[in-house]
């Protein structure tokens, strides 16, 4: 088959709300800011299971055929037979803590992805933890795999509504922005909350994000708990008025891959609480307040952080260096380690 030296990029996934939706999105952005003419976008967005199933098993990969490549940047999607793979690893929780996941999920990911990840002609990794966790638990060789930070997008201030308004709130609140699954460690935040509570009375947590899975009695938990509010899914724009109301970004979480949540806050100038997940102290070890999983730990170093004062110039500085561009153009070195 003759190829053409152009890079297919299976963006099926742009219009998903989630991390990986996100991911995508900037990434086609970044794609068109740097005027790489030479990536093309693959899929379109379809309704149902088994749309899905036909766009990546079969449409995608016949609509690849030519390509020099093609790059997978979700948990979807396929290649043809004997092309150049390019695969995004967000993360490796499903292998590293299959307890975390409901049964038919993770037997999926386990069963689906390893297999197309190790035949890659390149992993790209969001942050130096998951490319060693790429290399630990499916046992590829480093050198086929690389690093490629995630971007912030581009909040602007000026279009933000008045969340507080909204909400009628009035006093001082700290926000965790998330979907709310197992290794978010949301139990141990409302603990820690509870805590927090017993010497700043008037503040609330204001928990924004769609409900992912778990017990029933977290999700009758974060409904009832005290000082606590929890919004659901919002729009882009009223999620980061929540967060540029806050005092602070309180992200607790156990394992990530990148953890886009303290760096959207961060290019809104605000500061961040974080978990014991190691890809978050990579990424933002100078520029957040780090706790344990535990709620005393977590309790602690929210209680610390209101006391605190920070330079929004400082936070926002440090979140322009992971720019759409900057994503794009560090995607494409590691496209054309595989079509030249």
């Amino acid at each position: 088959m003759k190829y053409d030296g152009k890079v297919a990029l299976y963006a099926a996934g742009a219009g998903n709300r989630g991390g990986t939706g996100v991911y995508v999105q900037r990434l086609l952005d970044g794609i068109a800011q740097a005027g790489l003419g030479w990536v093309i976008p693959l899929g379109g967005d379809c309704r149902g299971t088994l749309s899905r199933a036909y766009r990546d098993f079969v449409s995608t990969p016949i609509s690849a055929r030519g390509f020099s490549a093609i790059h997978l940047p979700s948990f979807a999607g396929s290649a043809p037979p004997g092309a150049n793979t390019i695969v995004t690893v967000h993360d490796l929780a499903f292998l590293a803590n299959p307890g975390w996941f409901p049964f038919l999920r993770r037997h999926y990911y386990r069963l689906l992805f390893p297999g197309i990840a190790r035949s890659a002609c390149r992993i790209i990794a969001d942050s130096g933890f998951t490319a060693g966790e790429v290399v630990r638990l499916l046992g590829v060789s480093k050198d086929r795999v690389r690093t490629v930070y995630l971007s912030h997008g581009s909040p602007g201030r000026e279009e933000l509504v008045d969340f507080r308004k909204t909400m009628g709130l009035t006093g001082e609140y700290a926000v965790c922005a998330c979907t709310i699954e197992p290794r978010k460690n949301i139990a141990a935040l409302l603990e820690a909350w509870r805590l927090v509570r017993s010497s700043r009375t008037g503040s609330t947590l204001v928990i924004v994000g769609r409900w992912g899975w778990g017990k029933r009695e977290l999700r009758e938990a974060v409904g009832n708990s005290p000082g606590v509010i929890w919004t659901g899914p919002l729009s882009r724009r009223m999620m980061n008025s929540a967060v540029a109301q806050a005092a602070f970004l309180v992200y607790p979480s156990l394992y990530e891959g990148f953890g886009l949540p303290p760096l959207e806050a961060a290019a809104l100038g605000v500061p961040s609480v974080l978990g014991p997940a190691l890809s978050l102290r990579e990424i933002y070890g100078s520029v957040a307040r780090f706790a344990g999983g535990d709620p005393t730990s977590l309790a602690g170093a929210m209680l610390d952080e209101f006391d605190s004062s920070h330079s929004p110039d400082d936070l926002v500085e440090f979140a322009a260096s992971f720019s759409e561009l900057k994503l794009a153009r560090n995607t494409a070195d590691v496209y054309r380690e595989c079509i030249e």
